[in-house]
């Protein structure tokens, strides 16, 4: 199966390739991950992954962005249907109106809008084998291959610095939402989709949805 943007996020794409979301959804619950694969069930999209993928489109490009706001225009704007028919247009929604403060705050720090405006592939699929050659599949937010092999992965966070629940104990939210383990099969999958025998670097680009928002670059 060649695999696209359109057909990434698929329970076709699930049956041939493992991702980290995919294996991560096993360690939660099997039987939905099943499920899922099997296209018996089909969760709707929530309110924090819609949020996710405005704040991830925005560094992706214009183009890109503003496709995503039309076609999820309902659940990002303050919409209301008048009796004559008119639709009227009251702004945008709460948890919107915050990732905008975040996009700003991301742009205004000038390492961060360094990586967005430096020249890479935004969204770039790579495929690869792991443990007992079971085919993978990575979607890098963006990846800088001249003149140094990088992996970004943009991340909004309710707070960068507070330890959190995870596993195992009170821990960063990088551990507990397992980012080592996906830096690791990134960087993996990177050396075998391009060929290099290094390591690549793998860099979370991380902005809280704290007011002020906090920022930081962290390297795995």
């Amino acid at each position: 199966m060649e695999l696209t943007r359109d057909n990434y996020y698929t329970p076709e794409a699930d049956q041939e390739y493992l991702s980290c979301s995919q294996f991560e959804s096993f360690l939660e619950c099997e039987a939905a991950a099943l499920a899922k694969i099997q296209g018996r069930y089909a969760p709707e999209p929530t309110k924090a992954f819609l949020v996710g993928n405005y704040f991830h489109t925005a560094f992706e490009g214009k183009e890109a962005h503003e496709q995503f706001v039309q076609e999820h225009f309902r659940e990002i704007y303050k919409v209301r249907e008048l009796k004559s028919g008119e639709v009227k247009v009251s702004g945008k929604k709460a948890d919107f109106e915050k990732a905008d403060e975040m996009i700003a705050a991301a742009l205004a720090d000038e390492k961060i809008r360094k990586l967005v405006e430096f020249p890479g592939e935004n969204e770039m699929i790579m495929t690869g084998k792991l443990f007992d050659k079971n085919p993978w599949r990575i979607r890098v937010d963006k990846y800088i291959e001249q003149p140094f092999r990088t992996i970004i992965d943009w991340k909004t966070v309710a707070d960068i610095r507070n330890r959190v629940t995870g596993r195992p104990g009170w821990t960063s939210f990088v551990e507990a939402f397992r980012y080592p383990f996906r830096a690791a099969v990134y960087m993996e999958i990177e050396k075998q989709f391009t060929g290099n025998k290094t390591d690549p670097a793998f860099w979370l680009v991380c902005i809280s949805k704290q007011d002020p928002p906090d920022k930081a670059i962290i390297a795995m």
